[in-house]
C-alpha cells in the first residue's frame, strides 16, 4: 500500500506544470500561463506547508527562467501550431489524470493508515 502511495504522489509531482517535469511539456502548448500555477503551487508547498526542499527550491529557480523564456517566445510556431480543439483535449487529459491519482493517492494513504492500526 505505501509503494503504491508513494507512486501516485511521484507521479502527482511529476505533472506539476514547471521546467522539465511533465506536466510543463503536456501543458505548455496550452498557455504559458500554466507555469504560473505550477510555480504558485511550488510556493504554496514552501510557504505554507513548510515542505522546502533543495530539490524543490531548484525546480522552482530552473522554472522561473523557463516560464521567462515560454512569454518571450509565445509566437513560437511549436506552440502556435497545436489546434484549439487539441489544446483542450491536452488539458482535460491533464486535468483528468491528476484527479484520478489526487484520488489514488489519497486511497492508498487512507487504506494504508487503516491496515497500520
Amino acid at each position: 500500500m505505501l509503494a503504491a502511495s508513494i507512486g501516485f504522489f511521484l507521479n502527482i509531482f511529476n505533472l506539476i506544470p514547471v521546467w522539465q517535469l511533465d506536466g510543463a511539456w503536456i501543458l505548455a502548448p496550452v498557455s504559458p500561463w500554466f507555469q504560473v500555477v505550477g510555480l504558485g503551487m511550488i510556493a504554496v508547498s514552501v510557504l505554507v506547508f513548510h515542505f522546502a526542499s533543495f530539490f524543490l527550491i531548484i525546480i522552482a529557480l530552473l522554472g522561473i527562467q523557463t516560464m521567462r523564456a515560454g512569454f518571450r517566445n509565445a509566437k513560437n510556431p511549436y506552440y502556435a501550431s497545436v489546434p484549439t480543439q487539441a489544446r483542450l483535449a491536452l488539458g482535460a487529459a491533464w486535468l483528468g489524470l491528476v484527479l484520478y491519482l489526487g484520488v489514488m493517492t489519497f486511497q492508498a494513504e487512507s487504506l494504508f493508515v487503516s491496515l497500520a492500526r
